[in-house]
């Protein structure tokens, strides 16, 4: 099948459609050009589906087939550029949608109008926000989606290929998309035309074998605890503790498999059986034919209603969906769930260099061969950082760290630790260990002993999964993903035990600049320190510039010899460095593509990202960057930026992210290049000094371009986001909140209103939508405006419309956001929500003297006592900084 638009032919005959598609078994509709502009044809092969009409309007051309017994509308689109003549276009296929028959929908072709903001380059034309709001609501109505997309990533190029649009799609039902069995829509290579070609994939391949998971609706059968413990008895293994516990969860999970089908059954197969015994038990009642049925009627009800559950269930946790409890009475949502993140994440075509990769077996290879070379070391010898030194452990902290495991200590973990997260090789989460802990305690108690004596994991227990995640919109080769690790439920006992202790006694070693993962230190600190001296270099007019660092998938390259030697340098015991090496140096990996895993390989470096260690043994790594930058600093040869005599700073970390700072001179330009080739060398991190910033607050220019020549990065200004937020912002300005509300407005492209309940709405309002500003809320205050614009978002969202639709709202906002006990709907109050999250700054500034960001605040504004806190007052006169200004408003309005 073919859908051409802009023929610029006023018609067709058959001959000439037979020479354009090659063969005479076709068939076609037109609709003719209006003179040299415009023109529509659609050609497919005769058998593929049978014709029944023809429709068109403006802007499209339509026809109406049976396919695989239903009804497709396909409909070729070529739609005006003018808003009016898209709003057209939209309204006309919405009302034939609504006045035929049901059916499938496939809709291609030039809809010149774009979803993203990311779907436009070069150009200001366009509908801007309006028409984005308008077509993603136009796509929900009409109940079709825009599947992902692969090769390029624009479809649309002007004669000089500057100015660039993705304006041509397929948009598809999911009924068409699941029946047809396609994966994604590709955008091919153009020539003489400014379009590129679009075309459908069509993918059904077997991937592989899946891996064994553990379904949570199974606890709720009551045969479920007993079986597990009949099973668990019986089994008679003999060996090392580690080995005789992998074992019996491998047995039990072989044993699951069986239950599953011979107890627990095919769910939808249960209900359809369930439902259909209580027709006949009904008809039976209906007939007069005594009340022992009734009786049985109570029992089918009840049974039906608790398969309902264990469907609704099961599609909660394959939907990854965290905000949604259940209960809700959303399975449709988790359903549309369920098939939008498998599109999302499936992995259908590669790219590799200039050539795209096809294939089950190829992409396999590809994804093994890249990631065994990520993660193997290039130098299995490097230098080490000589002459500096570190805080160390004492010799209580390190009895603290190997002292034996208790049973308590491991309880809390398991009932501490999320039972939904995806599991490991081994397929069990933590809600099976949670339930059925009194069935598996003895075993993994003898384990844990057993590891703590002998320092020895086996194989499959560290053993993992790396799974793809995109992250972008359309990811192409495999940078373009981010890798996560899904560790067994065994290795993730040991390490959280281990993570634990560790960031006990870790504030003693790592150094204040870094912010990140320790009690008492949050993602903010770093944030108000750097927006501080900002603040405080504009005022005073010092000269200071800013190096941002972007270090290159920093977490994967970490050197394990210079791990370890910075923990020897700490004054780790051997005991603990042991159980590094058995925990960390010797594990292994396969890739999971599609669900199914790849041929494993051995890991030779770097820290695996969803490992509870990898954290907190992360800051140890960075810790040696600080360590550099302090001894530049004690021998002179880097000045950082001044706050006072006792006060500097010069390097700001949150786990990768690091800011270096000082003043704006020739010395420290150096210094920067030294420091980080020289970590480079001895860390195993890389640097992508073509991704890192320079910035300047009072530098000259010339320095300014001169310095981002030198250090092979970019020069930029103030404003600029770390962590997440624009530091150096005014938050009274529309534009920093631009972020927030677009996050908020692309949250809701992703749901489907007709898929949720009304309180599966305000289940999503309360954990979603408004958690969505609490970042921002939590450093800035929200301007009237930006408040009343997210409010609209979320009462147009609850009342069934888009983020900018106007819907009929039945009740006052300010009614529902009363608590549920008072008749409110306990949909969060904004701004009330906003006072709070910066209030906490006053409770923090109090009881945080000795933080980094607390002494720099008391030198700006005094040694403050709650009393004046109160009150907007500094000891600079009007030098304060509009977010102080703020965070002191704020905290008198919540006296």
């Amino acid at each position: 099948m073919c859908l051409l638009q802009e023929t610029k032919r006023a018609s067709f005959d058959d001959f000439m459609i037979h020479n354009l598609w090659g063969h005479k078994d076709v068939e076609w509709v037109s609709k003719e050009s209006n003179g040299l502009s415009g023109g529509m044809l659609t050609v497919w092969n005769t058998g593929l589906f049978t014709f029944r009409y023809r429709f068109t309007g403006d802007g499209f051309l339509g026809v109406c087939v049976e396919w695989k017994s239903s009804l497709l509308y396909i409909v070729n689109i070529y739609s005006s550029c003018s808003m009016s003549g898209k709003r057209k276009l939209w309204s006309d296929l919405l009302d034939f949608k609504l006045n035929n028959e049901q059916g499938e929908w496939c809709l291609g072709g030039d809809f010149n109008a774009t979803l993203k903001v990311g779907e436009r380059r070069g150009c200001s034309g366009g509908g801007g926000q309006i028409e984005r709001v308008e077509f993603s609501q136009f796509i929900e109505d009409m109940e079709v989606v825009d599947i992902p997309v692969t090769g390029k990533k624009f479809s649309w190029f002007n004669a000089e290929g500057t100015v660039m649009s993705r304006l041509d799609r397929f948009l598809l039902s999911e009924g068409f998309i699941e029946r047809g069995g396609i994966s994604n829509q590709w955008i091919g290579d153009r020539d003489i035309s400014d379009h590129c070609p679009v075309w459908l994939v069509c993918s059904k391949l077997n991937w592989g074998p899946k891996p064994f998971k553990f379904n949570n609706c199974w606890l709720e059968h009551p045969n479920f605890i007993p079986f597990v413990t009949e099973t668990w008895k019986k089994m008679q293994i003999k060996g090392k503790k580690a080995f005789v516990l992998k074992e019996k969860l491998k047995l039990l999970k072989e044993s699951l498999k069986v239950w599953n089908k011979e107890v627990f059954g095919l769910i939808d197969l249960n209900i359809d059986k369930t439902v259909k015994e209580l027709n006949e038990v009904e008809e039976l009642n209906a007939n007069g034919d005594g009340d022992p049925t009734i009786f049985k009627s109570k029992e089918l009800v009840k049974k039906f209603w608790e398969q309902i559950q264990h469907k609704e269930s099961l599609l909660h946790q394959k939907s990854r969906t965290k905000w949604i409890q259940e209960g809700d009475a959303n399975s449709r949502f988790f359903h549309a769930s369920i098939k939008a993140r498998r599109r999302r994440n499936q992995l259908v075509m590669l790219k590799k260099g200039a050539e795209w990769i096809q294939g089950v077996e190829n992409i396999k290879k590809e994804a093994k061969d890249h990631f065994s070379k990520h993660f193997s070391e290039e130098w299995n010898n490097r230098p080490f950082l000589q002459g500096i030194d570190f805080n160390m452990l004492s010799s209580d902290d390190n009895d603290f760290l190997l002292k034996p495991f208790e049973e308590e200590e491991v309880k809390e973990i398991i009932v501490n630790c999320d039972g939904n997260k995806s599991p490991g090789p081994d397929g069990f989460n933590f809600n099976f260990l949670k339930s059925c802990w009194c069935i598996v305690k003895n075993d993994v108690m003898a384990f844990l002993k057993e590891f703590h004596e002998n320092a020895v994991l086996p194989k499959a227990v560290t053993a993992s999964f790396l799974t793809l995640i995109p992250k972008k919109d359309h990811p192409q080769d495999l940078f373009d993903y981010r890798p996560i690790c899904l560790i067994g439920s065994l290795y993730k006992i040991v390490s959280k035990l281990l993570a634990n202790r560790l960031k006990t006694v870790l504030g003693k070693l790592i150094s204040n600049c870094q912010s990140a993962f320790l009690p008492n230190r949050q993602i903010l600190d770093g944030v108000v320190v750097l927006n501080e001296i900002i603040d405080l270099a504009k005022k005073r007019k010092d000269n200071c510039f800013l190096f941002k660092v972007d270090f290159e998938r920093a977490y994967d390259t970490v050197n394990w010899l210079f791990l370890e030697r910075m923990m020897i340098k700490m004054g780790f015991s051997e005991g603990w460095l042991k159980w590094m090496r058995a925990c960390i140096f010797e594990s292994s990996m396969s890739i999971l593509v599609n669900g199914s895993p790849t041929e494993d390989f051995i890991v030779g470096r770097g820290l695996r990202q969803g490992d509870p260690l990898s954290p907190f043994l992360f800051l140890i790594v960075a810790e040696g960057l600080a360590g550099l930058m302090k001894r530049a600093v004690e021998i002179g040869r880097f000045k950082g930026f001044k706050v006072n005599n006792n006060i500097q700073f010069q390097i700001l970390q949150f786990a990768d992210d690091t800011i270096l700072m000082g003043e704006g001179i020739w010395e420290n330009l150096w210094t920067i290049k030294v420091l980080l080739r020289s970590f480079e060398l001895v860390s195993g991190l890389k640097i992508n000094f073509l991704k890192s910033k320079f910035y300047g607050v009072n530098v000259d220019t010339r320095f300014l371009d001169a310095g981002s020549s030198f250090l092979s990065c970019r020069s930029d200004v103030t404003p600029f986001k770390f962590l997440g937020i624009p530091v150096g912002a005014n938050p009274r300005r529309r534009e920093t909140w631009k972020p927030v509300v677009e996050a908020m407005t692309k949250r809701l492209s992703f749901w489907n209103s007709r898929h949720l309940s009304f309180g599966g709405r305000v289940t999503l309002i309360n954990s979603v939508l408004a958690s969505i500003p609490l970042y921002f809320f939590s450093f800035f205050k929200a301007p009237k405006c930006i408040l009343k614009q997210l409010v609209r978002i979320q009462r147009n969202f609850l009342w069934g419309g888009g983020s900018d639709d106007k819907k009929l709202c039945w009740v006052k906002w300010d009614q529902i956001c009363l608590p549920k006990e008072e008749g409110g709907l306990g949909i969060k109050n904004l701004e009330l929500f906003n006072v709070a999250l910066l209030s906490k700054w006053k409770w923090r500034f109090l009881t945080e003297g000795e933080a980094v960001w607390s002494e720099l605040l008391r030198f700006r504004y005094g040694h403050l006592p709650s009393s004046l806190l109160t009150r907007v007052l500094s000891v600079n006169g009007n030098k304060e900084s509009i977010w102080w200004k703020d965070v002191i408003g704020t905290a008198r309005e919540g006296e």
